[in-house]
């Protein structure tokens, strides 16, 4: 004899939250974990870590191109998230200007 499937009015269907009601607390979590790694300084320890792995790359002769490369990348790659500094107009910084 098999077990029917559950229909809508079963009493144990109608109490299950929604899926992504259950979800919710094991992604909240995991994001809250994340803030706290940030605030206790995870990414200091990183930068740490990078600029040890960085001497290895300026020791060796072999892996000195690999340094330069990832710095003209780095270099060309953070000049467009440049953008220039707003320009004041010269009525809103003149002490004469008239408001």
């Amino acid at each position: 004899m098999s077990a029917s499937p559950p229909s809508d009015t079963d009493p144990v269907v109608l109490a299950l939250p929604p899926r992504w009601q259950r979800a919710l607390p094991p992604a909240a979590a995991l994001v809250a974990g994340f803030a706290a790694l940030c605030c206790i300084g995870l990414t200091a320890l990183v930068s740490l870590l990078t600029a040890i792995g960085a001497t290895f790359l300026t020791q060796d002769a072999t892996l000195r191109p690999l340094l330069a490369v990832s710095l003209v990348v780095t270099i060309v790659a953070s000049s467009f998230t440049l953008a220039p500094p707003p320009q004041p107009s010269a009525a809103c910084c003149s002490p004469w200007s008239r408001q």
